[in-house]
């Protein structure tokens, strides 16, 4: 859970400085002024070094004396923080609570209590006796600061220059998680759906909800109440297991029985924490929540440094976050508080962990794009080297084969009487258009003229037989321009022949245009209709036939961009640009 480290606020008022004395469980009679406490604990000046886990519930008592002219007219105390929840004392009389301690307890995470002190509690040349009730399932919590008393209005003043450093740490985190769920919402629209970014975006909804749930935004509001306060425990207590699927399934391990054992078994921990139980029982069970957690950061480490020693770059990241995570949870137990800043050691691990795991996906993904458009080029380049070939052998083979029965046919019907030499003048005319049909599907397949010709007049003539083939007029811009290599001569001729392949299909257009220019270093290509276009955003699954997927997949391999562009009724464009 998340627990804020308030940064210290010099406060106006009488310090009330004493030593802490501290008594781990719950007794009956720990607001007694009268009752001897010589025997408990002594802990830090500020309180540090009480209640921790397997103790969820303990008493602070500190004495205290007072001159005449210490005493504000309107007086309170103010304790600077107190974590979580608790029920003040002062000289026997409760002066205030925050929270509910029972075993329908609910938490008011660390924050500031300023309780009114009626002026007749109050004890002149007599120790006066301030006695706090803390109950807390966080590992280190109780009370840090030195209680102040002061004048009531002076104090509150206080109190909410203290409460805006809370609210500065509350929107620290909500932008981290701002930033985080942007990252979530990039990988879902992308379409990835690997095992390790859905255990990772369970991780963030996980914490987060713990974060919501436990934040000062839902205290002391109707939503604060022992079910909500359950349902944080059970959050809280996944969030190993969630941290455990994201480091398992990162590693590329699939799920096992040995993975859902352990999940399973952190589920019914989980729920054992969030069952109304007695305090004591409680204690434990949280404890063990916490020994599991450092187990499974244990075996993590252990894991991802196995894994980057094993050629995996992105586990590198992953090792880093697992250590914070660690060093963090360890410091929490020793009770490390950190003065400098709003939050606490394991909450910094957490956020560590997981800026760590989002940028081995990110390194992860950017590695899997790449091998997939090196796999893409080589298929293309397979697929544009078996059609060359296809082409060639219908042209050269079999159109040849063709022609060759179609002259004997000729040479026959001038031998034969007149009846059958119709019928064989009828067989050549169709060998005539099989040979026209062959040479043509050959152009299709794969032109000769791009070795011949170069990239720029294989685009004219493509223009060309497209005008011939559709009756659709064609506006050819291509100015002269050096001859690119021949990996864009194959890709750029490969993108211009399915755009219009698209405009003859799907378009019902009235003209076309095909554009090359070359700006700065870059060679752009634009082929545009005037048909009736549609709405990008609407029908992306029309894409799917119109070889947007092969468009897209020749532009990558070019390291270069596909821009789709088109208004129903105002026609399409498609444009990419490529470094030359």
């Amino acid at each position: 859970m998340l627990i804020l480290h308030l940064t210290p606020v010099s406060l106006s008022g009488h310090t009330l400085k004493g030593r802490w004395m501290f008594h781990a469980g719950n007794i009956t009679n720990g607001a007694d002024p009268t009752l001897d406490d010589s025997k408990w604990t002594g802990v830090g000046p500020s309180g540090d070094g009480g209640l921790g886990l397997p103790d969820v519930i303990g008493w602070y008592r500190l004495k205290f004396r007072l001159n005449k002219d210490e005493i504000p007219g309107n007086p309170a105390i103010l304790i600077d923080r107190v974590s979580s929840a608790d029920q003040t004392f002062l000289n026997g009389v409760k002066i205030g609570q925050t929270g509910k301690i029972g075993m329908d307890y609910i938490q008011n995470r660390a924050a500031v209590r300023l309780y009114p002190v009626p002026r007749n509690l109050l004890m002149t040349g007599r120790e006066n006796t301030l006695a706090v009730r803390v109950l807390d399932t966080y590992w280190e919590g109780g009370i840090s600061g030195f209680p102040v008393l002061g004048d009531w209005h002076e104090l509150e003043i206080k109190k909410m220059e203290i409460t805006g450093n809370a609210r500065m740490a509350d929107a620290v985190i909500f932008t981290f998680f701002i930033v985080f769920i942007t990252f979530i919402s990039f990988v879902l629209i992308t379409g990835v759906r690997s095992r390790e970014y859905i255990a990772f975006d369970i991780l963030m909804i996980n914490y987060f909800l713990v974060f919501i749930l436990d934040s000062s935004l839902l205290a002391n509001t109707a939503i604060s109440n022992p079910w909500i306060q359950r349902l944080t425990l059970f959050l809280a207590a996944m969030i190993p297991a969630s941290a455990f699927a994201f480091v398992w399934t990162g590693l590329g391990r699939g799920p096992g029985r040995l993975f859902w054992t352990l999940t399973g078994l952190w589920s019914v921990l989980g729920l054992f924490v969030a069952w109304p139980l007695p305090l004591s029982i409680h204690g434990w069970l949280l404890t063990s929540v916490v020994i599991s957690g450092l187990a499974m950061g244990v075996w993590a480490l252990w894991a991802s440094v196995r894994a980057w020693l094993g050629r995996q770059p992105e586990s590198g990241a992953l090792v880093i976050g697992i250590l914070m995570f660690i060093a963090g949870n360890i410091g929490d137990i020793a009770g490390i508080d950190i003065q400098r800043g709003p939050f606490a050691l394991a909450d910094i691990g957490m956020m560590g962990l997981m800026f760590s795991g989002a940028y081995g996906l990110i390194l992860r993904f950017a590695r899997f794009h790449r091998e997939k458009q090196r796999l893409a080029g080589r298929v293309l380049q397979a697929r544009d080297e078996e059609r060359r070939l296809i082409s060639r052998n219908i042209h050269d083979s079999l159109g040849q084969s063709v022609l060759a029965v179609k002259l004997n046919l000729q040479m026959i019907s001038l031998e034969t009487e007149s009846e059958n030499s119709s019928k064989l003048v009828r067989i050549v005319k169709d060998m005539n258009k099989i040979h026209s049909d062959l040479r043509l599907l050959a152009q299709d397949i794969r032109p000769p003229v791009i070795e011949e010709v170069g990239l720029l007049d294989a685009i004219r003539w493509l223009a060309q037989d497209f005008e011939k083939r559709t009756n659709i007029p064609i506006k050819i811009t291509i100015p002269e321009m050096p001859s690119p290599s021949g990996r864009i001569m194959d890709n750029l001729y490969g993108i211009a022949q399915e755009a219009l392949n698209n405009i003859m299909l799907h378009s019902d257009a009235a003209t076309a245009e095909i554009s090359l220019r070359i700006h700065g270093k870059k060679l752009i290509m634009e082929v545009k209709d005037n048909g009736s276009g549609f709405d990008v955003f609407r029908e992306k699954n029309k894409f799917k036939g119109m070889g947007l997927s092969t468009m897209q997949e020749r532009a990558d391999i070019l390291t270069g961009t596909l821009k789709i562009s088109s208004v129903p009724g105002m026609g399409t464009s498609v444009s990419v640009e490529v470094p030359l």
